[in-house]
């Protein structure tokens, strides 16, 4: 399910250039595939650690990114809830993914303040306050089923139906 390859490493990298494009905000350190410790001892990799100042209030940022063929469940945002839980510090958790996410991992995202985006995104300051991914859609056109309109859909049509 989990492609850790050059997609993956394309999410990440644009994740890291568009946080070094931020002029709104004071990047104190940002790295990638951070190994962070936790207070059980755990170790955790982190996609993308980003600690900043915006407004004289500082933030420390563990970015989560994912590059799969179908939504993100419930139970991998779980799973980093609770890297997040375990982690040193007050950290503020986002969630990017390319595949979307499913309804019940939406609910538990924002149950337990976890941002969830889906890539491409950009970075944007507002009001003194920082949108970390804004959903960016770009070149969007909508594929047709020609062989289904032709065989399903034109005959209801002709028959009046809906």
């Amino acid at each position: 399910m989990a492609h850790r390859g050059e997609a993956h490493l394309t999410i990440v990298t644009k994740l890291v250039d568009e946080i070094r494009l931020q002029d709104s905000v004071q990047t104190i350190a940002i790295e990638s595939n951070k190994i962070l410790h936790g207070r059980s001892g755990a170790t955790h990799q982190i996609d993308v650690y980003w600690e900043f100042v915006a407004g004289a209030k500082p933030y420390k940022c563990i970015i989560e990114a994912k590059h799969w063929d179908k939504p993100v469940s419930r139970r991998e945002l779980r799973r980093f809830h609770v890297v997040l839980n375990d982690l040193q510090g007050q950290h503020k958790g986002v969630f990017t993914a390319s595949s979307g996410y499913q309804k019940g991992a939406r609910n538990f995202a924002e149950r337990y303040g976890i941002d969830v985006y889906i890539f491409p995104f950009t970075i944007e300051m507002t009001n003194g306050d920082v949108t970390f991914l804004i959903p960016k859609f770009e070149h969007i056109a909508p594929v047709f089923d020609e062989e289904w309109i032709e065989s399903v859909l034109t005959p209801k049509l002709r028959e009046g139906g809906s």
